[in-house]
C-alpha cells in the first residue's frame, strides 16, 4: 500500500469550531438562526457568524429564508 499524505484544510482550532457548528446544526434538526446555533454549539455569536460564512461558501451549509 502506498503512503498518502494528508493535512487539515483549516487549522485545528478552526476545525474544532467548524465541527461544533455543524454538529449543533444537526442536533437542532431544523433551520435555525445563527444565535440558536451559537447557543447549542456553546460558542459566541460573532465566532459562529464568521465561520458559518465559510461553511456556506464551501457548500457544507445552506442559507434558508424561513420568513
Amino acid at each position: 500500500m502506498s503512503d498518502i499524505n494528508v493535512k487539515l484544510k483549516h487549522n485545528l482550532d478552526d476545525a474544532d469550531k467548524l465541527f461544533r457548528i455543524l454538529f449543533a446544526s444537526i442536533k437542532i434538526g431544523v433551520p435555525a438562526s445563527k444565535r440558536k446555533i451559537a447557543d447549542v454549539a456553546d460558542l459566541s455569536s460573532q465566532i459562529v457568524d464568521y465561520h458559518i460564512d465559510k461553511l456556506v461558501a464551501n457548500g457544507q451549509m445552506l442559507v434558508v429564508n424561513s420568513q
